[in-house]
């Protein structure tokens, strides 16, 4: 109980003890808390040093308690000028943290008129998300492409989600339809959902997307392969574009936990993107990166819709998906006819 004034459990039983049997020697002491003497004397030796005994004016070499209203209201006033003492030194590294993050935040997001800045490796964009989150008081807008991400990657943002969640901001984050089926993604965008955010889901997504208070965003370079770099941006202009196709793209979006609907005609926002993204001739390689699909997947896809629309090649699919109104005719491509598998 009285740990935090120096006094260990052993010590404080030896003075209450003492407390009530003062003319007991080191030996009935012992005796009676069932303790070493060579320990006792140890704690005796604290308690003197804490001003909690003194020695007897009559009896050289006995030691009597000091009473605890003399006692313990020194080792109080004691403690309560270390704690000031802690808080002028915390009030002083505060300020000092203050003013380093503001030269950090100077460095590492300079501001200037330049529109565009180009982000070399992950470390560099790591750092600056760090430092535009910090910076950030009001929103968080995400496109988070991929279909898998890695549980050191994940948890590497979380530091940086919490901190803006836990100072009221609001998170918004897109991932795409097949996240959902990477365990670690799954399980941080649910963590995302419990600190506050909100996730949604989309077939696909055109880039590796994050923009701050509407005023600065991070864009990558290329959205299958993040090491290549990302680029800032700000301005007018380029952030009206990129948070209108956010906006765009979060309304068209499935909110985490919701089943994957089907519209009126039984087909998925995961299939109609699919179809949309062939008919422009795409590979299926291109467009598994695309959807963060496996090609076997794909191809497994494509063969449950030739088998619904009892289709045996792809321009035959084509033709039947804008019959039935799966796909928009002016996309369907129909230079040469395909296999349902290629």
């Amino acid at each position: 109980m009285l740990r935090s004034l120096g006094l260990d459990p052993r010590s404080e039983a030896i003075y209450r003890l003492m407390l009530m049997r003062s003319d007991w020697r080191i030996t009935e002491i012992a005796e009676q808390l069932g303790e070493a003497e060579t320990a006792v004397r140890a704690s005796l030796q604290r308690l003197t040093d804490l001003g909690l005994l003194r020695g007897s004016l009559g009896q050289p070499g006995q030691l009597l308690p000091v009473t605890p209203t003399l006692a313990f209201q020194a080792l109080l006033q004691h403690q309560r000028a270390e704690v000031l003492q802690k808080q002028q030194e915390f009030i002083k590294c505060q300020a000092e943290v203050t003013r380093l993050t503001a030269e950090y935040s100077t460095l590492c997001c300079p501001t200037s008129r330049n529109e565009l800045e180009h982000l070399y490796g992950l470390d560099a964009i790591h750092t600056r998300l760090e430092a535009l989150g910090e910076r950030a008081s009001a929103e968080c807008l995400s496109f988070i492409p991929g279909r898998a991400h890695s549980a050191e990657s994940l948890d590497a943002l979380r530091p940086v989600h919490e901190s803006m969640l836990n100072r009221g901001l609001k998170l918004l984050t897109l991932y795409l339809d097949s996240a959902w089926n990477d365990s670690p993604t799954l399980h941080y965008a649910r963590w995302l959902v419990s600190m506050g955010g909100e996730v949604r889901t989309v077939p696909s997504l055109p880039l590796g997307l994050v923009i701050f208070d509407r005023e600065v965003g991070v864009l990558s370079v290329d959205p299958g392969a993040s090491h290549e770099g990302a680029v800032q941006i700000s301005g007018q202009g380029v952030m009206t574009a990129v948070i209108a196709l956010f906006e765009r793209m979060w309304e068209t979006g499935t909110p985490l936990g919701h089943a994957t609907r089907r519209d009126e005609q039984g087909v998925t926002a995961q299939e109609r993107e699919l179809l949309r993204l062939l008919s422009h001739g795409l590979t299926d390689e291109v467009v598994g990166k695309r959807l963060g699909l496996g090609l076997r997947t794909v191809r497994r896809m494509m063969a449950d819709i030739s088998e619904r629309l009892d289709a045996r090649s792809r321009f035959e699919i084509g033709v039947k998906a804008c019959h039935r109104g799966w796909l928009d005719p002016e996309l369907v491509v129909t230079s040469r006819s395909q296999g349902v598998a290629r």
